[in-house]
């Protein structure tokens, strides 16, 4: 199986070689489309078929091999063995595909697969080939996509390609349904500057096209002094300790730091809440996990309106989307029902939000990279029962009314969520980082490149979901997962230099068994940043009592909605939305 592997891995560079041979030509617009990703995305990879599990199939590969959720696998009927000379061992097999799985999910060392339509039955121990034989459309609405065709049929030669002009005989005049009589085909759509990839259900498997032009970096002019911000504390350079994976940081909380000043008062307890700038002041979206709250917050509050999911369930997380500079506010929801996660998106409308996508299978993120407080960026991450996020990433955008999906702009570490996180220029190179929260500790990424992790616990958000992973009498199992109050890029002391925010809770006396329980446990806002080439932690006002379940750093003052649980969750509680002074 090794030598086959190799002889595929080899099989690919000569690809990518006949690639790099064949001269580059069609239009500008067709030449921004990274066909070197293409051809990664699409190239072979081999395994073993372990066993039937329902009416999936186990495969002996995960998303660390390269594979996700819509990949297409082969499976040769045993015609004739090819033996190694050497070895005498069976590395493959001659005849044709009796069979084809298509990806579902990912899990830890396994994946499963459907069988695709008019497929035989596969056996235990099959060898499968990914994108070996399978059909392949092109279909070229812009008319000069005849090149593109050319350097894909040359680069990825185990797909059965359609030639060019059958492909368009049969194109249909938009591509919105998949082709008669190809079944378990792959379609290469191409508009303009993108090129979207559909499976054989007709679902986009790749969407590749220009690069998004790149966030502005907000330019501000501080004034020839800026005010001391009392509320942070960070160490002294002289005794800032160099951290590490094993070292050992000192949090250090003011006591003297002036009351929290309160700005509305929730009868329910918050799950999670969002802000986002608007011209009328502070727009807030607050739910309880049943329904979601609109409040305008200026230097009060006032509540606008209540919009409820059209479905019963659990609503996990939430996030303010404006896409673009002068177009609509968009709100993303995550709700839990029907044993698995949905995605809604909300347009604004007035003082209310009315439904634009529902009950789209996938974990909803946004982000605000240049940390000017609009969330320009939609990421969605496929629901993994096993793991819930699962591996799979992809990025959202809106043309006219019309939302389309396409490969992140970035290529983000293994453990990376959309729900729990942001993206940003933390070390001041220029390049956005990423940093999540996994199993209580803060990560700090450049790419797959880890910078830091912290030692110091953080997270510990109220809003928590327990599920069945597996609801057979026989073997009933439950996973649980922390939906985290995503942390804030913000240069909170004025030197030019953003610091990172991250909410950190202390929890009561059962601890982490069940959030909210007890009704005790206090909030800290903690604060890490990059100073010496290396990073240091301190914290941001003073410890609260409850969860600081959403929060939003302004210039001169932080707000936090901060929920306090009864006894028991689901009998309620309460929550205010407090702001403090960043310079007194």
């Amino acid at each position: 199986m090794l030598k086959l592997r190799y002889i595929r891995y080899i099989g690919f560079l000569l690809s990518a070689m006949v690639l790099a041979a064949i001269p580059v030509s069609g239009s500008a617009q067709t030449n921004a489309i990274n066909i070197d990703k293409i051809v990664r995305d699409f190239s072979s990879i081999s395994g073993y078929l372990v066993r039937q599990a329902g009416e999936e199939y186990i495969i002996d590969m995960d998303a660390s091999n390269g594979i996700s959720p819509g990949d297409v696998f082969s499976i040769y009927s045993k015609d004739k063995e090819i033996i190694h000379p050497v070895t005498g061992k069976v590395i493959g097999y001659l005849g044709k595909v009796k069979a084809m799985l298509a990806v579902t999910r990912t899990a830890s060392g396994y994946s499963f697969a459907r069988l695709l339509p008019d497929s035989k039955k596969p056996e235990r121990g099959d060898v499968i080939c990914r994108y070996d034989k399978v059909p392949a459309l092109f279909w070229d609405y812009t008319g000069q996509g005849r090149d593109m065709f050319t350097r894909l049929q040359s680069a990825i030669r185990q797909l059965e390609w359609v030639d060019y002009d059958p492909s368009q005989a049969i194109r249909p005049a938009t591509p919105s349904s998949p082709a008669k009589d190809h079944a378990n085909s792959l379609i290469f759509i191409l508009q303009k500057d993108r090129l979207e990839v559909r499976g054989p259900d007709f679902g986009i498997l790749h969407a590749y096209g220009t690069e998004p032009a790149p966030i502005k970096k907000i330019q501000t002019t501080q004034p020839a002094k800026t005010p001391p911000v009392l509320a942070l504390k960070m160490p002294k350079p002289d005794t800032e300790p160099v951290l590490n994976h094993s070292s050992k940081q000192t949090v250090r909380f003011e006591e003297s730091f002036p009351e929290l000043q309160t700005l509305a008062n929730f009868s329910r307890p918050t799950a999670m809440a969002d802000f986002v700038p608007t011209k009328e002041g502070k727009l807030l979206a607050v739910t309880d996990g049943v329904q979601v709250t609109l409040y305008l917050v200026t230097d009060r509050s006032k509540r606008l309106s209540t919009l409820k999911l059209d479905h019963p369930g659990q609503i996990l997380a939430l996030g303010w989307w404006q896409p673009n500079e002068d177009g609509p506010l968009y709100l993303a929801v995550n709700t839990y029902y029907d044993r698995s996660v949905w995605g809604y998106l909300f347009v604004r409308k007035g003082n209310r939000m009315t439904a634009f996508h529902k009950r789209i299978p996938r974990i909803f993120g946004t982000f605000d990279r240049n940390a000017d407080g609009i969330p320009e960026t939609l990421l969605a991450q496929e629901f993994d029962r096993d793991e819930l996020f699962g591996s799979r990433k992809w990025q959202g955008r809106i043309a006219g009314n019309k939302l389309s999906w396409s490969d992140p702009f970035l290529d983000f570490p293994r453990h990376f969520n959309v729900v729990g996180s942001c993206i940003g220029d933390l070390t001041g190179n220029g390049q956005p980082e990423t940093a999540f929260i996994h199993n209580e500790k803060l990560f700090i990424y450049s790419g797959r490149t880890p910078l830091f992790k912290s030692s110091v616990p953080v997270g510990g958000s109220g809003s928590v979901l327990v599920y069945d992973k597996d609801t057979s009498p026989q073997n009933l199992m439950s996973n649980s997962a922390v939906f985290e109050i995503k942390p804030q890029f913000r240069d909170v002391d004025g030197d030019g230099r953003n610091e990172l925010i991250v909410v950190s809770m202390d929890m009561g006396f059962l601890g982490k068994v069940s959030p909210g329980i007890g009704g005790g446990g206090q909030s800290r806002l903690a604060v890490f940043k990059y100073k010496q080439n290396r990073f240091v932690n301190g914290t941001l006002g003073k410890k609260v009592d409850g969860h600081i379940q959403g929060m939003d750093i302004e210039a001169d003052r932080v707000l936090m909605v901060v929920s306090k649980y009864s006894l028991i969750f689901k009998h309620g509680g309460k929550s205010s939305l407090l702001f403090f002074d960043l310079q007194q």
